[in-house]
């Protein structure tokens, strides 16, 4: 097009301008039901694995359920898609008996390679249709080993203040090394004097018994400790702290974890647009 655009310009002394092409609009899919449901019959996946992990040679299912008090006959399709493979489909008639739950396995050439997959499932009774989704992982987990030597590390920031259980156990299925995690200090020390370990003991524990190491994130100020002027609109935990409280909070923590944690990182980004407080 754009050969053909200069050539014309050359041989007529005309610029031909393209009018941009209109963009259609892509209409937003909804992945966010997990359960079809038409009348008391429900369909979902089901993998048998709390984070839909399917190792090589397991089953992945569709669970169907009849809520209702008579036998209900349905028709079931599903389609998987995967980023490494073509999008593959299967249909089904079933009879799910009254007030009870069955399972109809996927066939396993239909998820043969490893990777991640998305299942749209469509139910239909009666000619009704309900859709709903549903994603799995075929692959064989990592799990964390113990580091030899000086090996790469290999480590993952949550980046969640909540700090929740099951996150442990998701970085140990990916074979994570290390964890930075963030002790919040406004956390543990909610005012001069107090202390309470009682969640980071709970992270540290969480994460070691899966054989885990963790790196502390020091940043971020407990609110009485704050001080100097402050920029409207940013939070007040990303102002300088006092420092005899802040060296106070650095002692303590280092003192209490000073043989189970090895790497420790002193703020994060002050530099940028969210640090509230000055150069100096």
């Amino acid at each position: 097009m754009i050969i053909r655009l200069l050539l014309a310009t050359f041989l007529t002394g005309w610029i031909c301008v393209a009018a941009p092409a209109k963009k259609k609009k892509r209409r937003k899919q909804d992945f966010t039901p997990r359960v079809a449901k038409i009348g008391g019959l429900t369909a979902r996946l089901k993998t048998g694995h709390p984070y839909h992990i399917v190792e090589p040679g397991r089953q992945v299912s569709i669970a169907l359920g009849n809520a209702s008090a008579h036998d209900a006959n349905a028709r079931l399709d599903i389609v998987l898609s995967a980023y490494s493979a073509r999008a593959a489909s299967h249909s089904a008639r079933l009879t799910v008996p009254a007030g009870k739950t069955i399972e109809w396995p996927i066939p396993k050439t239909l998820y043969r390679r490893l990777g991640c997959y998305t299942v749209k499932i469509t139910l239909e009774v009666a000619g009704k249709k309900a859709t709903a989704w549903g994603s799995f992982a075929h692959m064989k987990p990592c799990l964390t080993r113990r580091q030899r030597g000086n090996e790469f590390i290999f480590a993952i920031a949550y980046g969640a203040a909540g700090g929740k259980r099951n996150e442990a156990q998701i970085a140990s299925l990916a074979g994570i090394n290390y964890v930075r995690l963030n002790p919040h200090w406004g956390r543990v020390q909610k005012k001069p004097g107090t202390w309470d370990w009682t969640w980071i003991d709970e992270q540290m524990k969480a994460h070691e018994d899966r054989g885990i190491q963790v790196q502390f994130l020091i940043s971020g100020t407990a609110s009485w400790a704050a001080v100097g002027p402050h920029k409207p609109g940013v939070k007040l935990n990303c102002r300088p702290p006092r420092l005899d409280a802040w060296r106070e909070w650095l002692t303590a923590l280092a003192k209490r974890y000073k043989h189970r944690v090895r790497f420790w990182e002193i703020w994060n980004e002050p530099d940028l647009g969210f640090f509230n407080g000055t150069v100096e």
